[in-house]
């Protein structure tokens, strides 16, 4: 539960709804070639399926909420280390986009593309129009550097790798992340944690460490399983909620329209 850093027992619910986990359901296909585990496998509850089919589920979350749409019992724990934030508040996705392809590889890249978030656009509600989230999006060597690097690009998966992540947005400005890369249980995660304190305008809103992302994605049979959660913990102010709220609910946004719309089997 996010008030206590634990969730209790049940919180997670579609957990106790689960079949196989993906890594449990690849087989092959009759020319030998890798075929992709059934959603059903990683989802097993029909209605949630026939949810994902309709379009995107999204939840906003409070203190004392915790994320209930972790598709894998992997996922779960990978959650804890959100869990143990002890958020004030967050926002949790879990999206399927139509995509063939089974392959990690590509899919390994396409998260480590991040120069190519530079630009992506969300809707201001507030404004009432368009604007660009993502002014900078780039790997550095270290803690220091503002040169950036290329995106990597690997021809097999490493087990994990950490990597320093700079971005510009036009929330909360310049900021310094750590990015650490897992491929296991047939799917690729991506976890986010800041190092640098991030501000909205002139408040010092989220302390180093205290901002957490984690980003899920499984090649399925119905497409691409997509789970992420954003989560931070800082002074708990209306006016400051309502806006922190937004952008997280705006990242993940983005993110899934960057994904949507990017080859990721090229």
């Amino acid at each position: 539960m996010f008030a206590h850093g634990k969730p209790p027992a049940g919180a997670l619910s579609l957990t106790v709804l689960l079949g196989l986990t993906a890594a449990a359901s690849w087989g092959e296909t009759q020319d030998g070639t890798a075929s992709c585990p059934p959603l059903s496998s990683i989802i097993a509850d029909a209605s949630l399926r026939d949810q994902l089919a309709a379009g995107p589920i999204q939840r906003a979350l409070t203190a004392g909420d915790a994320p209930a749409m972790a598709p894998t019992p992997r996922v779960v724990e990978q959650l804890q280390s959100i869990a143990s934030l002890e958020p004030t508040y967050g926002t949790e996705l879990l999206r399927l986009i139509p995509r063939e392809g089974c392959d990690l590889v590509p899919l390994y890249n396409s998260l480590q593309a991040v120069s190519e978030l530079r630009g992506v656009e969300y809707f201001s509600a507030s404004r009432n129009r368009r604007r660009i989230l993502y002014h900078e999006s780039f790997f550095v060597a270290d803690r220091t550097s503002r040169e950036p690097l290329p995106d990597p690009v690997v021809a097999t998966l490493p087990p994990e790798e950490t990597l320093l992540l700079y971005q510009r947005d036009s929330t909360f400005g310049r900021n310094l992340y750590e990015a650490t890369y897992r491929a296991d249980h047939g799917s690729v995660a991506l976890q986010l944690t800041n190092i640098t304190t991030m501000w909205l305008s002139i408040v010092p809103l989220v302390p180093p460490g205290n901002f957490r992302t984690l980003v899920v994605a499984f090649p399925t049979d119905r497409g691409l399983l997509l789970y992420a959660v954003a989560a931070l913990r800082s002074v708990d102010v209306a006016f400051v909620r309502e806006r922190g709220q937004i952008s997280l609910t705006n990242r993940l946004n983005a993110l899934e329209t960057w994904l949507s719309t990017r080859d990721v089997d090229s």
